[in-house]
C-alpha cells in the first residue's frame, strides 16, 4: 500500500512477497535489525499516516521494539 501510495504505482502483492521471502532466504544469518532499521519504521509510518494508510503489521512491529 506505501509503495504504491509512493510511486502511484499498482504492485503485484503476491510477487512483492515473494521477493522479500526470496531476500530473506539469501542471506539466513542476517538478522535484519541494523542501527537505522528504527529510523526506517518510524519514517514508513510517518509516511503511512499522511497517506492515511492503515499498516497495522508495521505499528505492531513498532510497539514491540
Amino acid at each position: 500500500k506505501l509503495q504504491s501510495a509512493l510511486t502511484g504505482k499498482t504492485f503485484n502483492d503476491v510477487e512483492l512477497e515473494q521477493g522479500m521471502i526470496k531476500a530473506f532466504e539469501g542471506d539466513l544469518k542476517h538478522g535484519c535489525m541494523g542501527r537505522s532499521a528504527p529510523a526506517r519504521l518510524d519514517r514508513a509510518l510517518e509516511l503511512a499516516n499522511e497517506f492515511n494508510l492503515e499498516v497495522p503489521t508495521l505499528q505492531k512491529i513498532k510497539d514491540n521494539l
